[in-house]
């Protein structure tokens, strides 16, 4: 039987969670995962949400517990995802040092030439309305081949989720001219080795498919990127409202995507080493 992994999850040791490590683990088991990865947030720019309020050892903590609990039956993985920009690359190195992760993810949130989130409910309309959205389409773009090429973390999280709140200004304009730019993000990504997620929490918004999507991904995999990972990027065990968006959802159609792609493994770290697992056959 190949595997049902969900490797981007937040806990209550994330500001925007209030699950405990433990409750995840028992729904994963209740839903079937095999793979669990919680990846909590840490912020390390003033400008970031929730800056300064991740705790390693209490997040260390409760996973050393989870694990002892559940290791036996659910592959658990103690991760972190970290927002990327460009002049903190120092912090991020320093953060990271000495720190026993499995894996660490990084993502672009923030665009610091426009002074804000791209990835919120809030900032990410008030961005593009005083700005030129080409311009802010832009540097997006440019700083996801940065967040490739620093070399700095195993997963390249949810490329795309600038379409979640800004699909309203980003339907005017002609992504025919982004041609040469993705192609650029797609030869920084299979030289950076890093795996590519594939965040299926898109289907709960805009445009209702993965980030990135499966257009995108087409382009990655033609480019050489075979490294793919899989996610829910869930804050709560069940969801609200109940299973919508909650751990696991909508990673078995992120899967499908997959393996129309002709990827039927899935990348995962340990000990920040990579692994590979099957994915399960189609239903």
């Amino acid at each position: 039987m190949g595997a049902f992994p969900d490797l981007h999850v937040h806990s209550r040791q994330s500001p925007d969670s209030t699950t405990p490590m433990a409750e995840h683990c028992e729904r994963a088991l209740e839903i079937g995962l095999t793979h669990l990865a919680i990846t909590d947030h840490l912020e390390l720019h003033p400008d970031n949400l929730f800056y300064g309020r991740y705790d390693y050892e209490s997040a260390r903590a409760e996973f050393d517990e989870a694990e002892k609990k559940y290791g036996e039956r659910l592959t658990l993985l103690f991760g972190v995802e970290i927002t990327y920009q460009k002049s903190i690359t120092d912090r991020i190195v320093e953060a990271l040092e000495g720190r026993d992760y499995d894996v660490v993810i990084g993502s672009v949130h923030y665009l610091e030439n426009f002074g804000g989130d791209i990835s919120s409910k809030k900032g990410t309309p008030a961005i593009f309305a005083r700005n030129d959205p080409t311009a802010v389409y832009e540097d997006y773009l440019e700083r996801i081949v940065e967040l490739a090429e620093c070399g700095l973390f195993d997963v390249l999280g949810h490329i795309g989720i600038v379409h979640r709140y800004a699909t309203r200004f980003l339907a005017g304009i002609e992504t025919g001219r982004f041609e040469r730019r993705f192609a650029r993000i797609a030869e920084a990504v299979v030289k950076s080795g890093a795996a590519v997620e594939i965040n299926a929490s898109g289907f709960n918004n805009p445009p209702n498919t993965t980030y990135p999507d499966e257009r995108f991904l087409r382009e990655l995999v033609r480019a050489g990127c075979d490294r793919i990972s899989v996610c829910s990027d869930a804050h709560s065990a069940q969801g609200n409202p109940p299973k919508a968006d909650g751990l696991g959802a909508h990673v078995k159609k992120a899967l499908e995507i997959v393996r129309r792609c002709e990827i039927n493994e899935i990348i995962y770290y340990k000990n920040r080493k990579m692994q590979r697992c099957s994915i399960s056959p189609a239903k």
